[in-house]
């Protein structure tokens, strides 16, 4: 055994084999961006994205002010979700203005569930900037 791993050019080929196993490829991606329903922000929220790779794995980031951002999502296709959050505030400010206003349309079941999102995108390494625009 000894004799096989001082072969110069079989110990690097070795090497390189080990480091590409041990994780040397793949990466992560760090995606930000605005989202909107029906043309407007969504004020608060979580979107997700669920790796289509590495055994489904979900990493989520929240909404505020229609922007986004989630980091450490793995490199390559994802499904995105979006959920739509009301906080205790927008509630009683909906309750005040009820009938005053008129309110924005409310953010459809679809889009939080990753078998009817429609919503996919493939992550790179690095930051990233991705829109996401949803329809009623």
């Amino acid at each position: 055994m000894r004799g096989f791993l001082m072969r110069p050019g079989l110990s690097l080929l070795v090497a390189s084999f080990l480091a590409m196993i041990a994780g040397c490829g793949g990466g992560v991606g760090n995606v930000s961006g605005e989202v909107k329903f029906a043309g407007q922000p969504v004020a608060n929220g979580v979107v997700s994205f669920v790796s289509e790779g590495k055994k489904g794995k979900v990493v989520q980031g929240p909404i505020k002010d229609g922007r986004y951002s989630v980091t450490g999502v793995p490199v390559g296709p994802a499904v995105v979700t979006v959920q739509a959050v009301v906080s205790a505030e927008e509630l009683k400010a909906k309750a005040a203005a009820k009938g005053k206003t008129k309110e924005p349309p409310e953010l459809p079941a679809k889009y939080a569930d990753p078998k009817k999102s429609g919503l996919s995108y493939t992550v790179i390494k690095g930051d990233q900037t991705h829109p996401i625009n949803l329809t009623p």
